[in-house]
């Protein structure tokens, strides 16, 4: 990993190093530049509270590869992390200790986590994506999960992959990334193989959202809500924007 602390202009290693093919390794917060959550490239969760200079390890599972960090943008104390085979953790002190937060009898799948959202207002309600370790799912694999977290203790799981088969996110495809409208909490955007679907009702109903774009796949997507532009990274065919 490198950091620029000048546009880009220069750049300088940093003591940690990550696995290219973690697609959420890093985690940042608005609230504190110094504070830092990266999987590191043995799957192990380290912190660092000098912007990067120095790194910890805070969450080490053996036999356990996680795969996705995230702070909520509401509340930095909050963070989470989720495993190559779906098993989330999360800390409310910022990254220093870590619990996990209990299934119950959910049928999530166990799958790794593509992708972690945290309602921008909330840090209690998490939205995780689930990839695969192949290129698709099986046919009835829900892909995108909420979490309400009442306490480190206990832990509502949600399928918000759609109610209806109509409705509902492409069967098979594994979810690549998601997003959340700040404005809107309950309008979220997932991309996968095929390109992007949009629900306007917290999973409810999905529909796709993906005109101008080209069939092919989208690898990550991003909402910069200062200028309300989605931003969606395709696989060999560019990066594209659309303002919302």
């Amino acid at each position: 990993m490198t950091k620029s602390s000048n546009g880009g202009v220069q750049w300088t290693g940093l003591p940690v190093e990550s696995d290219a093919a973690i697609r959420e390794a890093l985690a940042l917060t608005g609230h504190d530049s110094r504070r830092l959550l990266v999987v590191d490239a043995t799957g192990r969760i380290r912190r660092s509270t000098s912007a990067g200079a120095s790194w910890s390890v805070t969450l080490d599972l053996p036999g356990i590869t996680l795969c996705a960090v995230e702070y909520a943008p509401a509340d930095a104390d909050w963070a989470y992390a989720a495993s190559t085979l779906g098993r989330v953790w999360c800390s409310n002190d910022g990254g220093g200790t870590w619990h996990e937060l209990p299934r119950g009898v959910t049928l999530a799948p166990a799958r790794p986590v593509n992708d972690i959202e945290i309602d921008p207002g909330d840090p209690r309600r998490v939205f995780v994506a689930f990839g695969a370790n192949d290129i698709t799912f099986g046919s009835d694999t829900r892909a995108v999960w909420r979490l309400d977290v009442a306490s480190v203790n206990q832990t509502v799981w949600t399928d918000v992959s759609g109610e209806s088969p109509a409705s509902s996110l492409p069967p098979r495809l594994p979810i690549t990334g998601l997003a959340i409208d700040p404005r809107a909490p309950d309008t979220l955007y997932a991309a996968h193989l095929l390109g992007v679907h949009r629900t306007v009702d917290g999973g409810g109903s999905w529909s796709p959202f993906d005109q101008g774009l080209p069939n092919c796949f989208v690898s990550d997507l991003d909402l910069h809500e200062p200028t309300r532009a989605l931003y969606i990274a395709t696989m060999g065919r560019g990066l594209y924007r659309l303002t919302l």
